[in-house]
Formats: C-alpha cells, sequence, structure tokens
C-alpha cells in the first residue's frame, strides 16, 4: 500500500470574475507515493504543484477523487503529516525556539511538557541551529530561517513531509548545503518525502523518483526513475552520464508544455 496515494484528483476554484467561471487547475491525477521514498514534482508555472501538496496537507479540499494516507482519505490536517511552505511563515514576534515549538503547541493544543521542550532544542540542534534559540528570524538570514522552518516541521516526528519549494528563494550555496541537509535528515528519520520544485537539478538530485506535471490543468505526464545510487555527492551525481540523461529527458518533457502554454 503506498504511503501517500492521489486517484483521479481534481481541483478547481472559482475565478473573481464572475465572467470567467471556475477555473478547472488539476484534473484526473493519479499518483502514488512509497513509504519512505523521496519523490519530487516538477511542472511549468500554474500546473497545480502548490494546489496539490496542500490538498495533501488537509489544507484545501478536493473537489473530486481523493487523496490516501496510509489507505485513509485524507479530509483534514494529519498529525502524521508536517509541511514546508515556500514562504516559511514564522512568526516573527516568536524566536527561533518559539518558531519551532509551534509546530508541537499546534498538535498538542496546550503547554508543551518538559520532554516536548527537549524535543524542541533537538530540532533546532539537528538542522544547525544550536546557539541562535533566542534569536528572532529578523536576526537571522534566508537560509537559517528556513532550516527553522524545516525545524518546525520535523519536531512533529512526521512520517510524511510535504515541502512546497523550500529552497526556491535561496542562493546558490546555501541551496545546496540545504539539499544535502535534508538528504541527510530523510535517511535519519526514514519519512517519505513529497517535493514541489521547479529546478530540474535539484529534483534529480534528491529523489528517488521524479514526476512531471502537465501545463494546467496539471496531470500526471510522465515518472522518471533515479538510479543514482545512494549516498549521493553534488559534484559526483551531477557528473554522472545517468544524470545527464534523466535531466535531458526532465527538460524536454517540460519544454513541450512550456511551448502549449
Amino acid at each position: 500500500m503506498p504511503k501517500l496515494e492521489f486517484r483521479e484528483v481534481g481541483k478547481s476554484f472559482v475565478s473573481p470574475d464572475d465572467n470567467k467561471g471556475t477555473l478547472t487547475v488539476v484534473d484526473r491525477l493519479s499518483l502514488a507515493v512509497e513509504e519512505h521514498e523521496f519523490l519530487s514534482v516538477l511542472g511549468p508555472s500554474g500546473c497545480g504543484k502548490t494546489t496539490l501538496v496542500r490538498m495533501a496537507a488537509g489544507l484545501i479540499p478536493v473537489d473530486v477523487g481523493e487523496i490516501l494516507l496510509d489507505g485513509v482519505a485524507v479530509t483534514n490536517s494529519s498529525p502524521k503529516v508536517s509541511m514546508v511552505f515556500q514562504n516559511i511563515g514564522l512568526m516573527p514576534w516568536k524566536t527561533v525556539w518559539g518558531n519551532v515549538a509551534l509546530g508541537l503547541e499546534l498538535l498538542s493544543h496546550r503547554s508543551l511538557t518538559s520532554g516536548e521542550r527537549e524535543e524542541v532544542t533537538a530540532s533546532i540542534e539537528m538542522v544547525g541551529l544550536r546557539g541562535f534559540e533566542n534569536y528572532y528570524p529578523y536576526q537571522i538570514s534566508g537560509g537559517m530561517q528556513q532550516r527553522v522552518g524545516l525545524a518546525r516541521a520535523l519536531v512533529r516526528k512526521p512520517t510524511v513531509l510535504l515541502m512546497d519549494e523550500p529552497f526556491g528563494a535561496l542562493d546558490a550555496q546555501t541551496r545546496a548545503i540545504l539539499q544535502d541537509e535534508l538528504l541527510h535528515l530523510w535517511r535519519e528519520r526514514k519519512c517519505t518525502i513529497f517535493f514541489i520544485t521547479h529546478d530540474l537539478d535539484e529534483a534529480i538530485y534528491l529523489s528517488d523518483r521524479v514526476a512531471i506535471v502537465s501545463r494546467r490543468p496539471g496531470r500526471i505526464k510522465q515518472v522518471l526513475k533515479v538510479g543514482l545510487p545512494r549516498p549521493r555527492y553534488a559534484y559526483d551525481a551531477r557528473a554522472d552520464p545517468e544524470f545527464v540523461r534523466l535531466r535531458h529527458l526532465a527538460w524536454e518533457s517540460i519544454k513541450e508544455e512550456l511551448s502549449r502554454l
């Protein structure tokens, strides 16, 4: 049984302009994500990638079809699932420690126990922010803020981690460092990752499989299996002929969709 499964999922939004009716973003999309798998989703802008991950998180409902988590339909948020947003969403009035603790506070709706407080501190250390617990978001870099968002998601010990372009706004060096740290955390936590990105190299480097979504309304056009050995190292992986082949296939597939926009 897949860990996370999209079955003939469809989603439309009502246009704010009454003359335009509804906009179908995702249409009859099916995809299965296996337990402990790292699966990335690529596709042109506006194809419904963010809508997919938000439906999987239970933040917005599906219109047709269903999304299953461990074989059970997703109808609301689940303690098994954590999400890392593109814009991070840190609370500017909370410290690093307070922002990470928020992940557990929202889950339990009560004050944290001493054990949970230790989990918060451990999660901060896990993402390399020891010593920055009392800093506020405006006092740390964008890369460090993204680490806080990741720690906030991981402190809940999810079995599924949903990530919506988490590194998109970072510089290339910081992005590369966080990619490697994410792979390390994924191996250590043994969770399932559903990762949205626009970056072909990032998708291939990180993933077991890469799903390519068609132009809107989004459907699964192609799924590429990444056979590169693990653990992976950035320079070696990107120099591998198989990496180059997969990147070419992914780009040709996406370029075809872009030409139809």
